[in-house]
C-alpha cells in the first residue's frame, strides 16, 4: 500500500471570506449562507448557525456537494483543529474561511474512506502540532501535503463500509446512553428537586464548605513544548471532560517528568469543571 498526498486524490477548496459588514444573521434576497467550524458536529450541520453573504462572494466550486467534506482549520481551540463532518446532500451555500473543503476524486478514493482517516489518531496528531501560539491553525498547503495510505479503490470501499456500520452502532450507543443520561437527571429532579430553584428547601452552602476549587496549571511556554509531552503521566483537555459523560476514563496525550514538573498532579475523584 503507498501513502499519496491528500491534493493527489482530492481538490482542497478554500473558505470563503467576506467582511463583517457583509454577513446578516438572517436571510437577505441575493443572499446565500455560509455556515462556520460549530455546524462541524457528529454530522454537518448544514442549517444552523448560518451568516448569509451575498451570493457573488461564493464561487461554484465552494458550494458544498454531497460527500465533500468540512473541517476546520483554524480556531482558538486545538481540540477543534482538524475536526470535520461530511456533507449527505448537495447545499445551495458554503463554508467560512476558518474551514476547508475535502472533495474527493471519486476515481482514486473513496469519500467515505478519506472521511473515516482523516478522523482517526493518526490525523489528529498530526493535527496536533499545527502552527500558531493563540490561534491554531492548518495551511490549505500544508493539508494538500498531508501523506494518506491509499490501497486500491475496491480495497477503500471494503474498509469504507466496515467503518461506516461500526459509526453506526457507535452512534445508536450514544443514543441509548442519551436516553441514560435524561432517565438519571428526571430521577434526580424528582429526589432533590431543581438545584437552581431549590423547590424543596435544602440549606445552601459556600463552595468552599465543602471543597478546594483551583485551576490547572501549565506554566512553561509554548504549552505544546515537545519536551513536555509523552510520558507517564496522564493529561486531560478540555475535550476529554466535555466528552466523559460524568466520568474521565480515557486520555489522548500525557505529560513528561518535565511537563508534570510545570503542572499539577491531580488526585483520583476530583471533580473537573470546564
Amino acid at each position: 500500500m503507498k501513502n499519496v498526498p491528500l491534493g493527489d486524490i482530492a481538490t482542497l477548496v478554500r473558505g470563503v471570506s467576506f467582511s463583517k459588514e457583509e454577513g446578516s444573521l438572517l436571510p437577505l434576497e441575493g443572499h446565500l449562507p455560509v455556515i462556520r467550524a460549530g455546524s462541524i458536529q457528529e454530522s454537518l450541520l448544514l442549517r444552523e448557525g448560518q451568516i448569509w453573504v451575498p451570493a457573488d462572494k461564493i464561487k461554484s466550486s465552494q458550494k458544498i456537494r454531497i460527500d465533500d467534506i468540512v473541517m476546520c482549520t483554524s480556531s482558538g481551540s486545538s481540540d477543534l483543529v482538524g475536526k470535520c463532518a461530511r456533507s449527505t446532500e448537495d447545499f445551495d451555500g458554503s463554508f467560512g474561511a476558518f474551514c476547508a473543503g475535502i472533495r474527493a476524486d471519486q476515481e482514486k478514493a473513496s469519500p467515505s474512506y478519506l472521511y473515516h482517516f482523516l478522523c482517526s489518531p493518526v490525523f489528529k496528531n498530526w493535527t496536533s502540532a499545527s502552527s500558531g501560539a493563540n490561534i491554531k491553525n492548518i495551511r490549505v498547503s500544508e493539508l494538500a501535503e498531508f501523506q494518506v495510505p491509499l490501497p486500491s479503490l475496491p480495497e477503500q470501499k471494503r474498509i469504507a463500509a466496515i467503518l461506516d456500520k461500526a459509526d453506526a452502532i457507535r452512534r445508536k450507543r450514544q443514543q441509548a446512553i442519551q436516553l441514560a443520561d435524561d432517565f438519571l437527571r428526571a430521577v434526580f429532579l424528582d429526589m432533590f428537586g431543581d438545584p437552581v430553584t431549590n423547590p424543596k428547601g435544602w440549606d445552601l452552602l459556600p463552595f468552599s464548605a465543602v471543597g478546594t476549587l483551583d485551576r490547572g496549571k501549565s506554566r512553561h511556554r509554548p504549552r505544546n513544548d515537545p519536551a513536555l509531552l509523552g510520558g507517564i503521566h496522564p493529561l486531560i483537555q478540555t475535550s476529554e471532560v466535555a466528552n466523559s459523560r460524568g466520568y474521565i476514563k480515557e486520555h489522548s496525550a500525557t505529560y513528561s517528568d518535565l511537563g508534570l514538573a510545570q503542572s499539577k498532579k491531580w488526585d483520583a475523584g476530583t471533580l473537573c469543571i470546564m
